[in-house]
């Protein structure tokens, strides 16, 4: 009797499972205001905006970075499904950062598409699990799988709400196109949704009521170094400050409970 490989097994039986969560008929976990709350969910375009997050990140690594893990095939799929997930060492910021980043994508796909928070939380499991058996030839990682659906699902929610947020209409000029910016930065899937359907995409996401302060300040700062005692180093620095709603209410400070429209 031929021996079944574990960590193949193990693929299959999370591929499995995670294709059965992104089911439409997937029922709310949100509180009984939110489910009493009567949304309109599109399921296809978040899941297709969902894979063509994946899409794009990998053609940049392919024909603009020209990284050697972006050259994938069939047999690089066949090669990671069957051994399984392991722990790679990549820096920091890749880990910590880059992937909570890109998993915010996966979460705003379906966010901006009338998923509430929780609604969204399986299409950010599915977009980090396609990246890690698809769209790379390394082996799976495993820490990458962990960090990516939970600091996406973070990240996402943060850059879901200050990105409707910082889209003043009544701002112009200068400050219409800093905000404009900014906005495009925290979520990029939110820019392309304007792009592709105008602002009738806002009525599905009115912009949050909370009030939202951003102070931008930067200077020098000036060192002393070890050697000699009177020689100073001058260091520029940029750094920010944001306040988003009002701190001294008695209210947790991200809720996953919708919007109210």
């Amino acid at each position: 009797m031929a021996e079944i490989d574990s960590n193949y097994l193990f693929s299959k039986i999370l591929l499995l499972l995670f294709i059965f969560l992104l089911s439409p008929s997937l029922k709310a976990l949100d509180s009984p205001e939110a489910k009493e709350e009567k949304r309109e969910t599109c399921f296809f375009p978040a899941f297709i905006q969902t894979t063509a997050s994946n899409l794009v990140v990998w053609g940049w690594n392919y024909w603009v970075v020209q990284a050697p893990y972006a050259k994938i095939s069939p047999e690089t799929w066949n090669k990671n499904l069957r051994s399984g997930f392991v722990w790679d060492s990549d820096f920091f910021f890749v880990n910590q950062i880059g992937h909570p980043y890109q998993g915010s994508l996966y979460f705003n796909a379906a966010r901006l598409h009338g998923y509430s928070f929780w609604e969204a939380v399986p299409f950010t499991i599915y977009g980090s699990l396609m990246w890690e058996l698809f769209m790379e030839r390394d082996y799976p990682s495993a820490n990458d799988f962990i960090i990516t659906p939970l600091g996406g699902v973070a990240v996402g929610e943060a850059a879901y709400r200050l990105s409707l947020s910082f889209l003043e209409k009544k701002a112009t000029g200068t400050k219409r196109i800093a905000l404009e910016i900014v906005s495009a930065i925290l979520n990029p899937v939110l820019t392309f949704n304007r792009l592709l359907y105008g602002d009738s995409i806002l009525r599905r996401n009115p912009v949050p009521v909370e009030p939202v302060s951003l102070t931008v300040y930067s200077g020098i700062n000036r060192t002393r170094d070890e050697f000699p005692i009177l020689a100073v180093t001058p260091h520029p620095f940029l750094g920010f400050e944001l306040l988003y709603g009002d701190p001294t209410m008695n209210e947790k400070p991200i809720s996953h409970t919708t919007i109210s429209k």
